[in-house]
């Protein structure tokens, strides 16, 4: 059975349309020489590449596992039982904290770059006035 909407058949009707700003979703492309003049992170040997990005992320775990350690061993010793389980339960809590950090910073970097691509500005500031405001908040 055909659903009719105003005289029009289900099938023939056009989707709901959002608000669109002509700068949303199209990236106007050209073909330049300038990317040849800029450094690039994928410009070099892939095993540098690759070190480049995982140097600074192993090092950032392993301080935090460190950190983990260290507090877990000194509770541990110094408390006892109950102040370890204390401690191991925060580590949660530390996890969304830094989650929460992340995703207000992986936000910011994907909005801003996208308003800034757009040659935007002023969207861009806004963007990171926000982020700003999210967290302090």
């Amino acid at each position: 059975m055909t659903h009719t909407v105003r005289g029009r058949s289900a099938e023939n009707e056009p989707p709901a349309a959002l608000p669109f700003d002509a700068r949303d979703g199209v990236t106007a492309v050209a073909s330049t020489d300038e990317h040849l003049h800029m450094p690039a992170l994928v410009g070099g040997p892939l095993g540098r590449t690759i070190a480049s990005v995982a140097i600074p992320t192993v090092g950032s775990i392993f301080l935090l596992t460190f950190f983990i350690t260290a507090d877990a061993y000194w509770v541990g010793t110094r408390i006892g039982p109950t102040g370890l389980a204390a401690v191991s339960t925060s580590l949660f809590w530390i996890w969304c904290v830094v989650s929460l950090a992340e995703l207000v910073s992986v936000g910011l970097t994907a909005v801003a770059a996208r308003r800034h691509g757009q040659r935007r500005p002023d969207l861009a500031a806004r963007a990171v006035g926000d982020a700003l405001v999210l967290t302090l908040v």
